[in-house]
């Protein structure tokens, strides 16, 4: 743990660490945030949250913070046919185009469900997971580092959709491909003289999910090759940032991430496994009626990830020299300035205040209204910032500035998550009652406390 805090300390960090990423995590599927959108918000905000943690350290700013958020929204996969198959079933309902229902299942081993669950878990935030491992690391990165990482990602993720990982998918679950030959054959998209392979029809509509959707079984086929391969693109980055860019903290800090996941979302799949009703569907298990198991596994999958990531950062906080970051250090003032200005504050800011406002309100006569209003506030936001403190924070240190902005962040995403969305039975405050919602009233209350006593801390040591 941190040589300077007390284990005390340390163990609040790491509770406070685990209400926040479970807090965004939470919100990270709801409408306004949801898919990468979220992953932006949750990766932004919780990186705020980081710097807290790890001190004024030079490679750990805004526009880096602005990077690490923006890789996090590469490594979204689709986990909606996953979710149940805790309970040992798979199931497809799809409805032609003349309005026909075509329906069909298989019972597959619970190993399989948890095992995609874990790989699942495990390719979310890899290159997240590297880009905190960089902000504690002594490893002075290039532009060229940057971008072999994201090459190195897409080449091995998309030359894993053409190869390995349909030879996985059958290892794993063969029933994923024998559900999805059969509506095939239902459909008639294929008949037995046609038909060679379901490796075939993925290749012929490679990477098509809006076609793979309207087949019964093609989603879950489609998400179950798209999930490894985002997952072995992860395996190769890492192994990339080990050995090619050399920087052994952030190869690391992205394994520990990676399986943080794995273990948080698998472990919080459990709601489902008694919401559906236990094993095959027919144990009849129940719920709480308060307890919404998709929800709750939002939220669960979020606290237990930011408990270890916390954990692990507290761990490496220390163990590496400060040095400047040297990637941008050639750009010119101006340039670095306006650089700073759209990584730093429109993408850490801007785009997660206005963001959500988009969705949450679009069917109501207020949208206009509250898009200029969310894109007033986040531009007089960023503009008292930058005159207050400058654009590169030079009037005020990462740290002090990191618990304004979380005071704010999360006062806004939480006023937005409760009281926004009525005309779609979306806002929160409609069943504050609810297990989830409960949890994060908790969060916003324990946040708020703690960044507003810190940043008070923060503010006399700055003076």
């Amino acid at each position: 743990m941190s040589r300077d805090n007390s284990k005390l300390k340390n163990i609040l960090i790491v509770i406070i660490g685990a209400l926040l990423m479970g807090f965004l995590w939470r919100v990270r599927g709801t409408n306004g945030w949801g898919s990468s959108w979220g992953l932006l918000n949750a990766g932004a905000v919780f990186m705020l949250f980081v710097s807290t943690i790890i001190g004024d350290r030079k490679k750990m700013n805004l526009p880096f913070i602005g990077i690490s958020s923006l890789m996090f929204m590469l490594t979204v996969p689709t986990w909606g046919t996953f979710l149940d198959q805790i309970t040992g079933i798979i199931s497809s309902d799809v409805t032609d185009e003349i309005g026909n229902v075509i329906s069909g299942s298989r019972f597959i081993p619970i190993a399989s469900g948890v095992g995609i669950m874990l790989i699942l878990g495990f390719g979310l935030a890899t290159l997240w997971g590297i880009m905190l491992g960089r902000s504690l690391s002594d490893k002075q990165w290039k532009i060229k580092d940057f971008i072999l990482l994201i090459a190195v990602f897409f080449a091995s993720m998309y030359a894993s959709r053409a190869t390995l990982a349909h030879t996985l998918t059958e290892l794993i679950q063969p029933e994923a491909l024998d559900l999805f030959k059969e509506g095939l054959f239902k459909q008639g998209i294929v008949t037995e003289d046609s038909f060679e392979s379901i490796y075939k029809v993925y290749m012929e509509h490679f990477d098509d999910m809006s076609w793979a959707k309207k087949i019964m079984g093609g989603r879950n086929y489609f998400a179950f090759v798209e999930t490894i391969s985002i997952a072995i693109g992860g395996i190769f980055s890492m192994i990339a940032t080990r050995f090619i860019i050399k920087d052994k903290i952030a190869a690391n800090m992205g394994l520990i991430t990676s399986c943080a996941f794995a273990f948080s979302i698998t472990l919080s799949d459990i709601f489902f496994y008694f919401g559906d009703g236990g094993y095959h569907g027919t144990q009849g298990l129940t719920v709480p009626s308060n307890l919404a198991p998709w929800s709750c596994w939002e939220y669960f999958t979020g606290f237990f990830a930011g408990l270890i990531i916390t954990a692990a950062i507290l761990c490496y906080k220390n163990k590496k020299a400060d040095v400047p970051e040297i990637a941008f250090s050639s750009l010119s003032g101006k340039v670095s300035d306006t650089f700073t200005f759209l990584i730093g504050f429109v993408v850490v800011l801007g785009i997660n205040i206005v963001r959500p406002v988009l969705d949450r309100l679009e069917d109501t006569s207020f949208h206009i209204p509250a898009i200029i209003l969310a894109f007033i506030g986040a531009v007089v936001f960023i503009v008292l910032s930058i005159r207050k403190y400058g654009v590169n924070l030079e009037k005020t240190t990462q740290v002090s500035y990191s618990y304004k902005a979380l005071l704010v962040m999360i006062t806004y995403i939480f006023c937005i998550y409760m009281f926004t969305d009525f005309t779609n039975g979306g806002a929160n405050i409609m069943s504050v009652s609810a297990l989830h919602n409960i949890a994060m009233v908790i969060s916003f209350v324990a946040l708020i406390v703690y960044f507003a006593i810190e940043s008070k801390k923060a503010l006399k040591s700055d003076k």
